[in-house]
């Protein structure tokens, strides 16, 4: 631990400290026994965790982010959503993306995939591609005062509990051939990569046969991971143009011998491969994630497609989504499922199924892909919101399907129908304005009898328990939200409750530079990292808006407990995880003691033969419920 460095002065203090955090655990103790006595609280046991989320609740439980994606496209290709106008205007562009924002959180929108690259440009500052026009109205010109509209973005979603992913479009250059002309002379498809450059259907794309287009895409999209806190790297469905792409050249120089669409088939595939690889290399918390057209391929023409007879991604785009998924090259799929329950050539059910299947058994998460902007239609089964509630309920009916992301943010704000729609269908999952996401800091609410949404949920007692010393609140506006995601920066401050530290003064600035004294995390992340409970994710950044991991979870609770000087002991034994190959080795000793203490547990599920088997999921993130019966059974040690 970091005391053993410390001068004698220094060391004294430190165990000051420490006596008083193992005195303040103590005082929470008898709080907690005199509760569970009065209560009659049950006991712990290893499988209360796997009981609560084992069979078809994994999903619901463990869906990332929040208990169900509840995401929007934010389109800036044409001014579609963002901005309306072209402008340099700073101010102008933060007050575009305040009200978008405002919008999603009002609607309950958890994740917003903000069009980051609309055509070969940047919403951000590239070394690789230049400002786009349709940010300022002219390529290469960048917004007033140094403004970052990406970074922007990424502060105020995360201020307001909402995930941000940037959504790229990866070989598109142009949007007609006139644009030609208006990019500028920096662009890379005029510069550096021009020899890469096809035209196609009055457009201009890079060839994805080209090694080199592969590198510009994955260099680019680690420069976004790397510069930005996003969430996430998006794809949408823009693969190859057509199937009179006129890539000859390249697929003499790169085909060997191989048939020329499966040759193109696999450029795809190594793309993906590739930048899955690199992201999660640069941030292992940052997930990749494609949505594809709705069909990948139909059952008439491929014996694994769905019962349909509309256009084929496999075919027409060589998008071959299906095995993206079977080798686990992507975190999530968002299949564009663009049609009504009941349409004889694409049945929105028989496809929501057909995804269903495809994902079941494997890690890659489910949302689908919602055409709110038919919900204009005058006439027809599409006019008013009633297909799309149907869609919604369809959704929920199937375990495999995490979510949905809606098509698009102005299809939905400008639809008053619409807007309420979602605004009810997802009301009980917003966060509150103007208080600590987590519900950790003090809020008007400590009396777990008024909190409306933990009867009869698999951690109540758990919750109320903890709400009742004092340890944890609920939102202020009497809910508890228990299937939320709880941050690094609101798990180390949960972590402070239980250890009784109220007075942050006496930490020295733990040195991030994503932590400022003004942020209400900052003592709880100085207490941590001088304790030896939490460690960045680098040398300079805690990322404290990132989900925390359950593996992450797992390291924080053995460094806590050594901390305290508690002893975990071994009241579990022989625990063998399905997914233990997936646990980082950092995280190995760790888990390995919390699970064996009977802290932190793992999920039960059945594989395809009936059989039980145990999972870990270290990369999943952690809800509040989980939170609270783990820092139960923590402090029970």
């Amino acid at each position: 631990m970091a005391g053993n460095r410390k001068d004698d002065k220094e060391r004294s203090a430190y165990e000051v400290r420490r006596k008083k955090m193992i005195g303040a655990v103590a005082i929470v103790l008898a709080i907690l026994f005199l509760i569970w006595t009065i209560a009659g609280s049950m006991m712990f046991s290893f499988a209360d965790e796997a009981k609560a989320v084992s069979g078809a609740d994994v999903k619901a439980q463990y869906a990332d982010p929040g208990s169900v994606m509840r995401g929007i496209w934010v389109s800036t290709v044409g001014s579609m959503d963002y901005p309306r106008d072209p402008t340099t205007s700073a101010e102008s562009l933060k007050a575009q993306a305040d009200a978008v924002i405002d919008d999603c959180y009002k609607l309950g929108m958890n994740t917003i995939f903000l069009q980051v690259r609309p055509a070969a440009d940047a919403f951000y500052k590239s070394s690789y591609y230049p400002w786009s026009r349709y940010l300022t109205g002219v390529q290469g010109q960048a917004p007033a005062d140094g403004f970052d509209p990406l970074a922007y973005w990424v502060q105020k979603a995360h201020e307001k509990g909402i995930e941000l992913h940037a959504w790229i479009n990866p070989y598109r250059i142009t949007t007609s051939a006139s644009d030609w002309a208006k990019l500028s002379d920096d662009n890379p498809a005029k510069a550096a990569y021009s020899d890469y450059v096809i035209s196609c259907s009055n457009n201009y794309y890079f060839d994805p046969g080209q090694p080199a287009v592969r590198d510009l895409i994955t260099n680019a999209a680690v420069e976004i991971v790397n510069n930005y806190d996003v969430d996430g790297i998006h794809f949408d469905d823009y693969f190859y143009p057509s199937t009179s792409f006129n890539d000859d050249a390249s697929y003499a120089a790169y085909g060997n011998g191989m048939n020329k669409a499966d040759w193109r088939r696999d450029n795809v595939n190594k793309l993906v491969r590739q930048v899955n690889d690199a992201v999660h290399k640069a941030d292992p918390h940052c997930v990749f994630g494609i949505s594809p057209m709705g069909i990948w391929a139909n059952k008439e023409n491929n014996s694994l497609g769905s019962d349909t007879r509309g256009g084929e991604a496999y075919s027409e785009r060589y998008a071959d989504s299906y095995t993206w998924i079977k080798n686990g090259w992507i975190d999530y799929i968002a299949p564009q499922i663009y049609w009504n329950i009941g349409y004889k050539i694409a049945d929105y059910q028989k496809l929501a199924k057909w995804w269903s299947d495809v994902v079941s058994g494997t890690n890659v998460k489910l949302y689908i892909g919602m055409a709110d902007y038919r919900a204009d239609a005058a006439s027809g089964v599409w006019k008013g919101t009633d297909e799309l509630t149907r869609q919604l309920q369809l959704n929920k009916s199937l375990p495999e399907v995490s979510g949905e992301i809606h098509f698009r943010y102005q299809s939905v704000a400008g639809n008053a129908k619409l807007y309420q729609l979602y605004e009810n269908a997802y009301a009980s999952n917003r966060v509150p304005a103007n208080t600590d996401p987590a519900g950790v800091e003090p809020v008007d609410n400590t009396d777990p009898s008024g909190l409306n949404d933990i009867t009869g949920h698999w951690a109540e007692s758990y919750i109320r328990t903890l709400v009742s010393a004092g340890i944890i609140n609920g939102m202020g506006d009497g809910t508890f939200r228990p299937d939320r995601n709880v941050t690094r920066a609101e798990f180390v401050k949960m972590l402070a409750s239980s250890a009784g530290v109220k007075d942050f003064s006496g930490f020295k600035d733990a040195g991030f530079t994503d932590v400022s004294s003004a942020d209400w995390f900052d003592g709880c992340v100085n207490w941590a990292v001088e304790e030896g409970v939490a460690k960045g994710t680098d040398v300079s950044t805690f990322s404290p808006q990132k989900n925390i991991t359950r593996a992450e979870m797992a390291v924080m609770i053995s460094n806590y407990a050594e901390a305290a000087g508690l002893q975990l002991g071994n009241t579990v034994s022989g625990v063998d995880f399905a997914d233990a190959d997936e646990i980082p080795s950092w995280a190995e000793a760790s888990v390995d003691k919390a699970v064996r203490g009977g802290v932190i547990s793992g999920v039960i599920e059945k594989d395809k033969k009936g059989n039980e088997k145990r999972y870990f999921y270290p990369g999943n993130n952690t809800t509040r419920a989980q939170a609270a019966r783990v820092i139960c059974a923590l402090l029970e040690k």
